[in-house]
């Protein structure tokens, strides 16, 4: 397909109307208005997620006997921040630990 813009003084050799025009990409044309009132719209239509049995099972045996929750003992939460206060993670040494420990994890 070969698509030209018009020159400069032409215009388009389709006349554009928005009543037939989709609202929407996709969608069918709007009909003309006839003076009318037009029905009222139909409630939208709610999204809905499905998980298989199938998936439920991958994630069952993901990690089998392990349960993580993702939550940190207080006391290790503890060191953490002020280990994190006192700069401890600022050291060269310590961020390039860091990094070989995520990398190995990937």
């Amino acid at each position: 397909m070969n698509i030209r813009p018009p020159q400069s003084g032409q215009t388009s050799r389709t006349p554009l109307s928005r009543a037939n025009t989709p609202a929407v990409p996709g969608s069918s044309p709007r009909p003309a208005d006839s003076g009318q009132a037009s029905a009222p719209a139909a409630a939208p239509q709610r999204d809905a997620v499905q998980i298989s049995a199938q998936a439920r099972q991958l994630q069952a045996s993901d990690a089998p006997g392990r349960e993580d929750t993702g939550a940190l003992d207080p006391q290790r939460l503890s060191q953490i921040l002020e280990r994190m206060s006192d700069g401890h993670y600022d050291r060269p040494e310590v961020q390039d630990a860091v990094l070989k420990r995520i990398a190995a994890e990937l």
